[in-house]
């Protein structure tokens, strides 16, 4: 059962990746989730048009990196790996030290990072704007030209799609189903190990791996 359940999550993220990298400006998207997953294959968000969100987050590896360090702009190497987009639905927070806690302001980040896209989101509005195609899409979608904060609503809405299965856990996180007395002691106890973690020991980790 778990084999044919990763065989089909395996190729649904292909199915996704592929279906976008195909000539995605000939596609005219439904809705934000369609718009945001052609921003996330085009390099119009990165300052030299060579990268893109799937850059990094490679759709054949569950929208996840491959490298340990991911690879920015001018072959820069960053000081992190990108985590994967999958399954974002339930996530308190974002970034691996937690430091956003929206997924449409995760979105933009790393077009602006210097190491990463290198695009500031004022010129990445800019290009949107002068762009027949996206002005037109975005004031269908969203009545509006292409501006900081439909942006990050097109990403997000994007992946906020990429989601592999509905557990019980994601059940309970979307007010469905009931978690036991034991069930939320354990989601307690781990969630104070995960806080623990991201204010403190996580900044250490992050040093000693770049000293490394």
């Amino acid at each position: 059962m778990k084999k044919t359940a990763a065989i089909l999550i395996a190729v649904f993220v292909i199915v996704i990746g592929f279906s976008f990298m195909v000539k995605p400006l000939s596609k005219e998207p439904a809705n934000a989730a369609g718009l945001g997953a052609i921003l996330f294959f085009d390099t119009i968000l990165s300052s030299d048009y060579s990268i893109s969100c799937a850059s990094c987050h490679i759709p054949q590896y569950g929208f996840a990196d491959t490298a340990a360090f991911s690879i920015g702009v001018g072959g820069k190497k960053t000081t992190r790996n990108s985590p994967s987009v999958m399954n974002v639905l339930a996530r308190p927070s974002f970034f691996w030290d937690g430091r956003v806690e929206t997924l449409e302001e995760q979105a933009l980040h790393p077009i602006s990072n210097p190491d990463e896209m290198n695009l500031p989101i004022d010129e990445a509005i800019k290009r949107l704007n002068q762009s027949v195609y996206y002005t037109r899409n975005f004031e269908h979608i969203f009545k509006e030209k292409p501006n900081k904060t439909n942006l990050g609503k097109a990403i997000a809405a994007f992946e906020n799609t990429l989601e592999s299965s509905s557990t019980h856990f994601d059940r309970y996180m979307n007010d469905i189903d009931s978690f036991t007395e034991s069930e939320k002691r354990g989601q307690e106890i781990f969630n104070e190990k995960v806080d623990k973690l991201t204010k403190t020991e996580f900044r250490d980790l992050c040093e000693n791996l770049q000293d490394g």
